[in-house]
């Protein structure tokens, strides 16, 4: 076909464009190249021109299919507590390095779903322990698949920050009974062990199934649907019956074995969780024997300093040698002072009543407050575990010598300090014993009697 001109057009060239075109002068067929640029929908026409004479074909619809070149998974990395949820966004990219922001659906896959799921909208969480890589897929318009991943970290942050394996003694000549640990009245050498652990991070932490073992047994297992929030304590007692809502446990979740049977001179406690079959150690504390850290006699040992949101503590010492224990042998639930963990210092101590009487024999309660004026106006902190004693025992002797509340018992005449103790600070009430009353003198005078006159 002699004399006629056919040319080839794009209406859309963001889409596609026509790059080149060419006729067979034997069939007069021409054929146009194109490419697609972007996703979306063009119309290629042809037109012919011979001498004045213009025709139009129909236009032809173009789709053209985004081809993926690469994934960009958000967050690259990211790190959550077991329990918790962290979401993943992915974003596919084209030949040319641009987001196809439409039509891209992903499919999402988790390489270790026993540490950590993660749904079809991206959203991951934690079940176990350890790191595994999120992958998000889709077609790539070739008939291949393009993917991208990132990488997850599931963490337990616990940390054991105080063991207390050889429970004090009582001491039978006071009326306080020493060793008892669990408060539960009654002072018991495998009852009042404990561990307490501290979720040292900022978030909460799923501890169900989570095991507390020494170095022959498990000794503890936590029930499903066990949280611990951020910053704050859980305890472990051998036995016993202590009461959970006691403030002289910090706000700490308590718990009871059936034993713990730790070694008073040498153990190892281990923190474990179960993944795929496997134990995963947590956290794990030898004391006595050759570990480098001495056994404590008649006492716990604690982290000096204790542990904190966002640090692990110092060392283990034996606990009346911490930092403001103030002679403290065991402080389960509270930093080794008294009070909570994460609370803010202590600036004030108040005993109430500020002063009182008691007859001897009879019996005086107390209770302590702690106060914060740090922000410019005073606060009171709740659950804070004093340490309590008299001045004077010959006047007054007092018992429980731990938590909010005490009570006295006068002995003999005279005054006594009644003194709580926390956070390096000391409040007092004075308690007056009254004397006793002796009748030295009886005098009994007698009118004269007779006859008058």
């Amino acid at each position: 076909m002699t004399g006629v001109t056919i040319t080839f057009a794009s209406d859309n060239t963001t889409v596609a464009t026509v790059d080149s075109m060419s006729t067979n002068p034997s069939t007069g067929i021409a054929t146009a190249n194109v490419t697609g640029r972007n996703q979306g929908t063009a119309h290629i026409q042809a037109t012919a021109t011979t001498g004045g004479v213009t025709l139009n074909s129909s236009p032809a619809t173009l789709n053209v299919i985004p081809r993926v070149s690469h994934i960009d998974v958000a967050p690259a990395t990211a790190t959550i507590n077991r329990g918790s949820t962290q979401a993943f966004t992915a974003t596919a990219f084209d030949q040319n390095n641009q987001p196809l922001n439409d039509g891209v659906t992903f499919t999402w896959n988790s390489s270790n779903p026993s540490i950590a799921n993660i749904d079809s909208a991206g959203l991951a969480g934690g079940a176990g322990l350890g790191n595994l890589t999120i992958t998000a897929s889709t077609p790539d318009g070739s008939g291949g698949t393009a993917s991208g991943t990132a990488t997850l970290n599931v963490q337990v942050p616990l940390v054991i920050n105080e063991i207390n394996a050889d429970v004090a003694p009582d001491n039978m000549a006071t009326v306080a009974i020493e060793g008892d640990a669990n408060r539960d009245g009654v002072r018991d050498a495998d009852d009042d062990e404990f561990i307490e652990l501290l979720n040292n991070s900022s978030n909460s932490v799923d501890l169900s199934g989570i095991v507390v073992a020494d170095a022959t047994s498990n000794r503890f297992t936590f029930p499903a649907r066990t949280t611990l929030a951020a910053g704050r304590a859980v305890v472990i007692f051998g036995g016993g019956n202590p009461p959970v809502n006691d403030p002289a446990f910090g706000g700490a979740l308590i718990f009871t074995a059936s034993s713990l049977s730790l070694n008073d001179t040498g153990d190892t406690v281990n923190v474990k969780l179960v993944v795929a079959g496997s134990d995963v150690i947590i956290a794990t504390q030898t004391y006595g024997g050759s570990s480098g850290v001495a056994a404590a006699s008649d006492q716990a040992l604690t982290r000096s300093a204790d542990a904190e949101t966002g640090s692990s503590g110092g060392s283990f010492v034996a606990h009346n040698t911490a930092r403001n224990a103030n002679g403290r042998t065991f402080s389960p639930g509270t930093r080794a002072d008294g009070t909570p963990f994460g609370s803010l210092p202590v600036t004030r101590i108040e005993v109430l009543p500020t002063t009182a009487r008691a007859n001897i024999g009879a019996t005086q309660p107390f209770i302590a407050h702690a106060f914060n004026n740090s922000g410019g106006s005073e606060i009171e902190i709740q659950n804070v575990s004093f340490i309590w004693d008299s001045s004077d025992t010959s006047k007054a002797i007092l018992a429980p010598t731990t938590g909010q509340t005490t009570t006295t018992t006068a002995l003999a005449s005279g005054d006594t300090a009644i003194r709580a103790r926390a956070g390096a600070q000391q409040g007092s009430s004075v308690l007056s014993v009254n004397p006793t009353l002796l009748i030295n003198d009886i005098s009994q005078s007698e009118g004269n009697s007779g006859t008058t006159t």
